[in-house]
């Protein structure tokens, strides 16, 4: 396994302004809106937690077969 430490981080994010459950197509109406549609960019700060990881990848057929020659029972039966 390998130390993944705590990081923060800047991270840059895009939206476009719309409003909220319109599906239509634009309108002249909404074209003249200030800002509708226009995609917007800012900093979200991130941090990613302490964890550990594999070094060597594992595939869904090496963890299958894990499964079926230990008996290991998964904690979520969607693993």
């Amino acid at each position: 396994m390998i130390e993944i430490r705590t990081s923060q981080h800047n991270q840059a994010r895009q939206m476009r302004v719309r409003e909220c459950a319109f599906y239509e197509t634009q309108t002249e109406i909404l074209q003249s809106v200030p800002m509708l549609n226009m995609i917007i960019t800012f900093d979200v700060r991130a941090e990613v937690p302490h964890y550990a990881i594999d070094k060597t990848p594992v595939t869904n057929a090496d963890y299958a077969a894990f499964i079926q020659a230990s008996g290991y029972t998964p904690k979520h039966s969607g693993n």
